[in-house]
């Protein structure tokens, strides 16, 4: 193998690498923002839960 196929090889193989280190990461925060989104989705319903308990007292 010459210095030019091996610094080609070379070259493909960390590009693979670095694509898959970004969708790792990208997997990653995908699934961060869904587990936030629910837990938003929570708070509201508590917000909003306390809100009508609160008007039915007064």
């Amino acid at each position: 193998m010459t210095n030019e196929n091996f610094f080609i090889l070379s070259t493909i193989i960390g590009l693979i690498i670095l694509i898959a280190g970004f969708s790792g990461i990208n997997y990653k925060l995908n699934k961060r923002l869904e587990n936030d989104e629910r837990i938003i989705a929570r708070l509201d319903m508590l917000i909003n839960s306390n809100k009508q308990q609160n008007s039915k007292k007064y």
